[in-house]
């Protein structure tokens, strides 16, 4: 929209402070032409503002568009987690399962070994106390020899 000018007040404003006619009126032509061109309006504004408003919209129109996209990824890569997770437990459910099966085998094999030992153990005690007695007897009876063989040898010594 054009802005109205009054061209002739502005040169006899000037011609009034002391400037040649014909230099006041090409002075108020060339404000005219040059300032009042680049001047903007109230109405220029408003127009502007209504630009800047459909495009404000836009812009929230498709951030909002964004969002509804985003929401929706964000929630399928929920629901693939909670999946996942649920995946994963399922999986360290059985591992736990196996590995107390295992335990349990480990603990009954180490219950077997134990009863093995003590019995191992036990019998090794009873020749060991069988050996002893077999050698007290044998020395017992050792011991019976070298003493007859001594009285003997004494008995022949007095008699000598």
């Amino acid at each position: 929209m054009a802005f109205a000018f009054d061209t002739l007040s502005f040169a006899r404003h000037l011609r009034n402070g002391g400037i040649p006619a014909q230099a006041a009126e090409v002075h108020a032509e060339a404000a005219r032409e040059f300032i009042m061109a680049e001047l903007v309006t109230r109405n220029d504004l408003e127009v502007a503002r209504r630009e800047l408003d459909t495009s404000i919209g836009a812009v929230r129109s498709d951030m909002e568009v964004m969002k509804r996209e985003l929401d929706t990824s964000i929630g399928a890569v929920r629901g693939e987690l909670v999946t996942s997770i649920g995946s994963v437990r399922a999986d360290m459910a059985v591992m736990k399962r196996e590995l107390d099966t295992s335990i349990g085998a480990v603990r009954d094999d180490m219950a077997n070994i134990k009863r093995e030992l003590e019995t191992l153990i036990t019998g090794a005690r009873r020749d060991l106390a069988a050996a002893m007695k077999h050698q007290e007897l044998h020395l017992t009876v050792r011991m019976g020899v070298m003493l007859g063989a001594g009285v003997g040898l004494l008995a022949a010594l007095i008699k000598l």
